[in-house]
């Protein structure tokens, strides 16, 4: 709780799809980046080989950022 509280103050925040699961189960994975954007912030979500996902904020669509084709995913 402590953490979504400081949400609105942030300009960016940059979970991973796992982190996302804890601070709100139950939800997939566009529906907590979405929830979380709804805060303020812009959220950049890391989700490992299947790259990130952002949203600038309240209401804005979410958009899947890709990157070129490697033969391995390092975190």
């Amino acid at each position: 709780h402590a953490l979504t509280a400081l949400l609105p103050r942030l300009g960016v925040f940059a979970p991973s799809r796992e982190e996302t699961r804890v601070l709100l189960p139950g939800l997939d994975d566009d529906a907590a980046l979405a929830a979380l954007a709804a805060a303020g912030p812009r959220i950049v979500q890391k989700r490992g080989a299947d790259r990130l996902a952002a949203c600038e904020g309240p209401g804005a669509p979410i958009l899947r950022l890709t990157a070129p084709e490697v033969s391995a995913v390092v975190d």
